[in-house]
């Protein structure tokens, strides 16, 4: 009797368990999936551009930067926010182009900052893989 007990409580597993993932899958497949085509990361942090990366538009280069940065502090532990100047120095754009764009992604709540360092927060994940889709 103990045993049909079991079975049947096994078979009646709540529909929304469904719904529920490990922590880090989601944001971890995501950025996979933003990053590969257009950087690779080194392990003393360095961001190197694929060829793919320089027909991104200043404002996806902007994101890559950035998500890669959230990448380097996932897996290594590096500060993830990432100052105006260093945007500047990894993808080529000039500080007229940067900033700018900076201040309207954050407009736009993809990016954050504070003391002048930038970030895209966690909740803006789905943000922005909705604008690399289009």
């Amino acid at each position: 009797m103990i045993v049909r007990e079991v079975i049947i409580m096994e078979e009646a597993k709540d529909p929304l368990d469904a719904l529920f993932v490990e922590k880090d899958q989601v944001s971890n497949e995501l950025l996979r999936d933003l990053l590969v085509g257009f950087v690779q990361l080194t392990n003393d942090g360095l961001i190197i551009a694929k060829p793919e990366f320089t027909s991104l538009s200043n404002r996806k280069k902007i994101l890559v930067i950035l998500l890669a940065k959230k990448v380097l502090k996932l897996k290594m532990e590096f500060d993830e926010a990432t100052a105006g100047t260093e945007i500047i120095k990894v993808t080529g754009l000039t500080r007229g182009s940067v900033y700018p764009m900076l201040r309207q992604l954050e407009g736009e709540r993809l990016v954050a900052s504070k003391d002048g360092k930038y970030w895209v927060p966690n909740f803006a994940l789905g943000s922005v893989k909705e604008l690399f889709s289009r």
